[in-house]
């Protein structure tokens, strides 16, 4: 949240070469053996971006959400407070430029009550979207998870 009250979302734009390509969503991918979704997530988003590190933050919301295909997978998102580089300003985050960097074309920070109307937003996460930004809103599951 910025000093005005506004909360902001940091979206991803897939790269072309990844499913559901060309569309804006939340960072993330596979789970490796031995990982818990917070591991994974953490470890997707570094490979991702760099300039955030959301181990330093708070999850603000989780929301598990089975794939809609019966493919037997659940998709987990967290939502992370993380704190302002400065009084006014986002924090500064940039595409990683390791192994994964072809993973995600660009980024955006986004005001939370315009993520539903972003053109291209991922189906996925459009679907997920108001319930998440409700538990975001409630602060339901607010806890340090490292």
């Amino acid at each position: 949240m910025t000093p005005d009250g506004r909360t902001w979302v940091l979206l991803s734009h897939r790269s072309p070469h990844v499913q559901a390509g060309g569309t804006w969503s939340t960072f993330g991918g596979a789970i490796d053996g031995g990982e818990t979704p917070w591991h994974a997530a953490v470890r997707e988003t570094s490979e991702e971006i760099d300039g955030i590190d959301v181990r330093l933050g708070v999850v603000a919301a989780e929301l598990e959400v089975p794939c809609d295909h019966g493919c037997g997978w659940t998709y987990t998102t967290f939502a992370v407070r993380i704190q302002d580089t400065e009084a006014s300003y986002l924090p500064t985050a940039q595409v990683a430029s390791g192994h994964a960097a072809w993973e995600t074309a660009g980024l955006a920070w986004v005001p939370a009550e315009q993520v539903s109307d972003h053109p291209g937003l991922h189906p996925g996460l459009r679907a997920a979207w108001p319930t998440l930004r409700d538990a975001i809103r409630r602060g339901s599951g607010v806890r340090d998870i490292r």
